[in-house]
């Protein structure tokens, strides 16, 4: 059987979109002179386009200048995005119908995708972005242009490396129990209520959001 399960396997590419959305903080992964390099940062998910070099969409993000993963922007090397959903463990008490053992229900994505620099003009209209999507929900959001003293921006942007991913795979695990009864996945969700926790929570609404 492949891997991922094909009923796990996330096929919906609007959740794909949501997921890395709701939860941005990712993991950037790339070989640098044969050794993996890694690197947790948030990024911003840019939806495909009509413009076809772009046709799976792009991510955009910024490192430290002295982060060994800026040899492989410089380079244009292909890079793995990994962006983690909710997640809650499992316990096989909570079934009815099923005898198994203990498991992990997760959400996640992957985005692979080739490396590039992010040109200087891009970058402070890039910060602004990125600041104008995290503070959205806040009632008086801060703002960069007028947060810091003039000219610190400037400075702060020259410690940093602006860069693109353009997707070229996108791919994600939805593992909620859809291979078993509908009778195990109510009571694993009546349980992950029951135990309390966001996390719990939030797998408990995308178990019901597939049940219906």
């Amino acid at each position: 059987m492949a891997y991922p399960p094909p009923y796990y396997t996330e096929r919906d590419q609007d959740a794909l979109w949501a997921l890395m959305r709701s939860y941005p903080f990712a993991v950037l992964m790339a070989q640098v002179d044969g050794h993996i390099e890694t690197v947790h940062i948030p990024v911003l998910s840019v939806p495909p386009t009509a413009d076809v070099t772009e046709a799976l969409g792009s991510l955009e993000g910024h490192i430290a200048i002295n982060n060994p993963v800026v040899a492989a922007i410089e380079q244009g090397a292909e890079a793995l995005v990994v962006f983690s959903g909710p997640h809650a463990y499992i316990s096989p008490a909570w079934y009815i119908e099923s005898r198994t053992v203990p498991t992990w229900n997760y959400q996640s994505v992957q985005a692979r995708g080739v490396l590039s620099r992010m040109p200087d003009t891009a970058l402070m209209p890039h910060l602004v972005s990125i600041v104008e999507t995290f503070e959205a929900d806040a009632a008086t959001p801060w703002q960069l242009a007028t947060g810091v003293a003039p000219g610190y921006a400037e400075q702060i942007s020259r410690g940093i490396v602006g860069f693109s991913l353009r997707i070229t795979q996108l791919t994600g695990v939805s593992k909620l129990n859809q291979n078993k009864s509908q009778v195990d996945q109510a009571s694993v969700i009546q349980h992950l209520r029951a135990k309390g926790g966001e996390l719990n929570h939030q797998v408990a609404e995308q178990m019901e959001h597939r049940l219906g």
